[in-house]
């Protein structure tokens, strides 16, 4: 006959106690092998279990399963709750004197005692886990009653409102805000039409923007019991957004510009630009380029007008149209309409029999290039204003209107608005073609480009006749010191003349086509005589930048500059700036 496991004692209470007390014992015991079968049970509890010696209970009593496996693997005490009985049944871990480990089972009914002790300990454990929790979060909470009533209000919540949850738990939610403590209370509203709401919400305390959300939370009848609040400070979200945005921007307007200067770098292998001003009128292609617009260009004879025009088109999406120029200052007054705009067969004396296409309807798709768009007529003014504003062009002798799609580039190297002014250029033109604008600005506003223009135009001429040229030290000064009225076209005319005229490689001051004038210290030659297709304002100009650099060598300072002069030294500064003597 087997050994009753409870009468050794291995270390546990239980086991001392006597097999006869046991059995003849009201309260329900059995012992459980690892399997869960029950291996021995005193009369009290197969009585109230219905069961007994050899049976699973796991598989009898299923709703016993998960603490009694509990019991076996983690080796801790156990209960179990039997509803239909009103049992409570205590799992406890022993140990066999064969190195087993049985389990002991003792049954209580739910008026004992221990059944009180342990549901005042559970709860009471419960409670200290849900407050532990609640208090972790790091949202802010409030738990309310189904009247709004406040229960609770976590440490995040009061620190968020800037309060002592001891001043409102007790109030109403209906209090708080009637005391200001916020507007719009989502717990309210959740109250009245049983729905959660979800709310930005100003706390007006601290300052800060909330998103509060308040959920109902009803019984099994449907009463509204509690409501649970929770708050999350989006003030810093707000912040990290608008930093987000920033930083999207800043990445954005880096990219725009990456591009910039790659598209600068590809029109620097076109032209030469070295100055700021110069570098100003590129990083304005760069962007006139990728519009439509009618631009209009301006700058002295010979600074590269029609050169920029043409880069404008190069790096427009008309780039694979054509492109045509027209100089209006060379064509006969008589002609101009007629090469613009074309003409049908018989539309005056002389046309050709077949008519004749406009350059702007050659241009179509394309852009035109006008020239000297100060010196024309009025009459064609007109007719160009008229094509501008509808986009249409009617052919000389026709009555037939047709579209077409060019974009206007003019140019002048004349003062327009002093021509609109004298009433010898159309205003609503001028502020038509006046789109955007970009000045060209003369050579020597531009110094730091000389030295490299007149390499460069050195080096072409002279591997265009198979020949070497170098220039002496004293040659490149003077060269660099000169004014260049007539700006590029007279530079490239100058180095052109340099390399076919003179015969040996080295070239000495003396080979150039100009008499070198400067002073000790390589100003430039200060003289008030006009020179060939010089204006007046050039040659104003070219006075005053002379006066300029002499007295800079004279007086050091721009303060006693301004003082010599009779200035003040902002004004030095800027025309010192303008020349490019700063």
């Amino acid at each position: 006959m087997s050994m009753n496991p409870f009468e050794k004692s291995h270390g546990n209470d239980l086991g001392r106690l006597n097999p006869d007390h046991i059995t003849s014992a009201s309260m329900g015991m059995a012992s459980l092998d690892q399997m869960g079968t029950i291996t021995y049970c005193n009369p009290a509890f197969a009585e109230q279990l219905k069961i007994t010696k050899g049976m699973d209970l796991k598989a009898t009593m299923p709703e016993l399963a998960k603490p009694l496996e509990l019991a076996l693997q983690k080796k801790i005490q156990t209960i179990g709750w039997l509803k239909s009985s009103k049992l409570l049944v205590c799992f406890s871990p022993m140990e066999g004197g064969d190195g087993t480990r049985p389990v002991f089972c003792s049954l209580f009914k739910d008026s004992s005692s221990f059944v009180e002790n342990f549901l005042k300990t559970e709860t009471k454990a419960l409670i200290i886990e849900r407050d532990a929790i609640i208090d972790a979060v790091s949202e802010g909470i409030w738990v309310c009653d189904g009247k709004g009533k406040v229960l609770r209000v976590n440490p995040q919540s009061a620190k968020l409102n800037g309060i002592d949850p001891s001043d409102v738990i007790g109030k109403t939610m209906d209090e708080l805000e009637e005391l200001g403590l916020f507007k719009d209370c989502g717990t309210i509203e959740a109250i009245k039409e049983r729905k959660t709401i979800t709310r930005l919400v100003y706390l007006e305390k601290c300052g800060i923007k909330v998103l509060s959300t308040s959920k109902p939370i009803f019984d099994s009848t449907g009463k509204l019991v509690m409501v649970i609040g929770t708050e999350r400070d989006i003030t810093k979200l707000e912040a990290l957004h608008q930093h987000l945005e920033e930083q999207a921007a800043l990445q954005a307007s880096f990219q725009l510009r990456l591009e910039e200067l790659q598209d600068l770098n590809k029109l620097s292998d076109t032209i030469i630009a070295k100055s700021k001003p110069m570098l100003t009128v590129l990083n304005q292609v760069v962007k006139v380029s990728g519009v439509d617009s009618s631009v209009l260009i301006l700058g002295e004879s010979g600074v590269g007008k029609t050169v920029i025009a043409e880069l404008i088109h190069k790096n427009s999406n008309r780039s694979q149209y054509p492109m045509l120029a027209i100089n209006c200052a060379a064509i006969p007054e008589s002609l101009i309409e007629s090469e613009l705009f074309g003409y049908v067969k018989g539309a005056f004396t002389g046309a050709k029999d077949k008519g004749k296409l406009g350059l702007i309807e050659m241009a179509n798709k394309g852009t035109l290039i006008l020239d000297e768009i100060a010196e024309l007529s009025m009459a064609s003014q007109s007719k160009l204003l008229k094509f501008l504003d509808e986009g249409t062009i009617l052919r000389i002798g026709s009555t037939e209107k047709k579209k077409v799609d060019v974009r206007i580039i003019a140019a002048t190297n004349s003062d327009l608005k002093g021509k609109v002014e004298q009433d010898k250029f159309r205003l609503d033109l001028y502020y038509r073609l006046n789109v955007i604008s970009i000045t060209v600005p003369p050579l020597r506003d531009r110094n730091e480009c000389i030295l490299y223009l007149i390499k460069h135009y050195i080096n072409h001429f002279a591997a265009k006749m198979k020949t070497k040229r170098i220039l002496s030290p004293k040659a490149i000064k003077a060269l660099v010191a000169y004014n260049y009225p007539g700006n590029i076209r007279e530079l490239i005319n100058i180095c052109e003349r340099i390399v076919v005229m003179t015969d040996r490689e080295y070239i000495m001051p003396g080979d150039l086509p100009f008499t070198p004038v400067n002073d000790a210290n390589g100003a430039p030659p200060e003289t008030n005589s006009l020179k060939q297709g010089e204006t007046l304002t050039t040659l104003m100009e070219r006075v005053e930048r002379s006066a300029l650099a002499k007295a800079r060598e004279q007086y050091g300072s721009q303060d006693k500059m301004a003082r010599a002069l009779g200035v003040t030294q902002p004004t030095i500064n800027r025309k010192m700036r303008k020349y490019g003597l700063s």
